[in-house]
């Protein structure tokens, strides 16, 4: 009942992600840019779960509900940047180049203090420690690998994608108001 019911939540979770995107950058394509970064996380989660013997629990899905909302974050940074960048009358491949550069700290900076966070939940002890760690453990092995794998899927998939994008926005988009 516990799995079918966060697969309910993470469905649900994708939708209004996918709805918010949506009506943030007033496009078919770029949303799906940013979602192809979460699934890269259960990489680090399923990794970090199976070196340190956890089972996958109900705190593990709550900290994936966690770690899907970071990981849409860093995409949402490299994606936005790289639209102002566009906007100003850069290149594309100059606009995701400066992107990547310009993101690469505060992305860093949130990704190390959240895993600094987590990990005396993680390997400390006390009430509830059982319960607690396998999340923050999966929390911990989801960051680093999305993180890793962000900084280099996002800005190709955007760049794929980009000229769909503009191909679809003549479609569909009018002119200035």
């Amino acid at each position: 009942d516990t799995n079918a019911a966060f697969g309910a939540a993470v469905f649900l979770a994708v939708i209004l992600i996918y709805l918010i995107l949506a009506a943030l950058y007033e496009s078919i394509i770029q949303q799906f840019i940013i979602m192809v970064a979460m699934p890269l996380s259960f990489t680090g989660v399923i990794v970090a779960l199976y070196l340190t013997g956890n089972n996958f629990s109900l705190f593990v899905m709550i900290g994936i509900i966690l770690l899907l909302g970071m990981v849409g974050k860093n995409a949402i940074l490299v994606v936005d940047f790289a639209n102002q960048a566009i906007k100003e009358g850069k290149e594309v491949n100059q606009a995701i180049l400066e992107a990547g550069e310009k993101r690469l700290r505060p992305i860093l900076m949130t990704t190390f203090a959240m895993i600094g966070a987590m990990l005396p939940l993680a390997f400390g002890g006390g009430a509830g420690h059982e319960s607690n760690a396998p999340m923050a453990l999966a929390i911990i092995g989801g960051l680093m690998s999305s993180t890793i794998l962000t900084l280099l899927v996002v800005p190709a998939i955007y760049r794929i994608m980009y000229p769909i994008d503009v191909w679809l926005r003549k479609w569909y988009e009018k002119g200035k108001v």
